[in-house]
């Protein structure tokens, strides 16, 4: 590096960033210029030796989280603000906060039933060790991509079973099969049966909320042929829970669909006592109100930008629906 060893380096960054010396003092040990210093710690920056991280405390916007609660009945919800409008930074700060509050949901003994994606994905990089004793992670619905497009199911089975001491469970199979008799005969399978128990047993249920877009998860792990997709969308389709597709209003798009699904069920998500759905992203607007219109979530994270949408756009449907009770 610019012709200074690299035991002086290291000496200057870690005189730097963990002893707290200034730039001009570490320039008069090491007998170099404050200039010299500077590109020294500029190029270890860039080359990726310094790696930096602001942790910082997320804030709920109180009022939105209020209106959650009273519009759709939840337990909770959190209402991340948006500090830097960057669609990957507001999805930390709301997978941040619901690992910094599952050590408080999470008990000796519990059962945690996990979907797969790529926002349970950026969560499970911010679980922390929680001294927990009994606990079992199982995986919800089906993860078995039809490519090499990788669900990183079993990463997160891991990480969440590490983080609580736990043991994981996964659901070896696609989560969408050719036709409903393959389910059936699954589910009689005796080590298939086990981690089905366990699905209704979980006391909490989290997921992700799926969008039906073209760069949805189930798209990309080739679920669908493009007509199909496209079908699915002309039916209605807003999005997903556990690879369940349903419309704006919470109601099954394709019954056929429905049963060819290997995971959890519908009625089965609606009992949990903590059923947490997350999502961020203004493109999930219409899959978060049909989550929360079908019952499918009692506790919402998301960011306020998209919790301004979906109450716009609820607001907006209970104001057609009176104009139409008019006439």
């Amino acid at each position: 590096m610019d012709a200074i060893k690299m035991k002086t380096v290291v000496e200057i960054l870690r005189a730097y960033y963990e002893l707290g010396l200034s730039q001009e003092e570490i320039a008069q040990q090491q007998h170099l210029s404050k200039s010299k210093v500077n590109r020294i710690i500029k190029k270890a920056i860039s080359d990726g030796y310094i790696k930096i991280t602001i942790d910082y405390p997320v804030t709920p916007v109180q009022d939105l989280e209020e209106a959650f609660i009273r519009e759709f009945g939840l337990k909770k919800a959190f209402i991340a603000p948006v500090v830097v409008d960057d669609p990957e930074m507001i999805c930390k700060d709301v997978c941040r906060a619901l690992a910094h509050d599952l050590p408080a949901i999470v008990k000796d003994g519990d059962i945690i039933g996990l979907s797969w994606g790529n926002t349970l994905r950026v969560l499970s990089g911010f679980l922390e060790k929680t001294e927990r004793n009994g606990v079992k992670v199982v995986q919800l619905n089906g993860g078995i991509a039809r490519n090499t497009k990788s669900t990183k199911s079993l990463e997160i089975i891991e990480a969440f079973a590490d983080a609580f001491q736990g043991i994981g469970f996964i659901l070896p199979l696609p989560a969408i099969v050719d036709n409903s008799l393959i389910v059936d005969v699954l589910k009689k399978d005796s080590q298939i049966g086990e981690v089905f128990d366990l699905i209704e047993k979980c006391r909490i249920a989290l997921f992700g909320i799926g969008s039906v877009s073209y760069e949805s998860v189930l798209y990309s792990a080739k679920y669908f042929k493009r007509e199909e997709y496209e079908e699915l969308q002309k039916k209605g389709a807003v999005g997903d829970i556990c690879s369940r597709y349903y419309d704006i209003n919470g109601k099954v798009v394709d019954q056929t669909l429905d049963a060819r699904t290997i995971g959890i069920s519908r009625e089965t998500m609606k009992k949990k006592e903590y059923s947490i759905g997350v999502a961020t992203g203004e493109q999930k607007v219409k899959a978060i109100l049909g989550a929360l219109s079908g019952g499918y979530i009692n506790t919402l994270y998301s960011d306020e930008n998209t919790a301004r949408e979906v109450l716009r756009l609820y607001y907006g449907q209970l104001n057609r629906q009176k104009s139409k009770r008019k006439f």
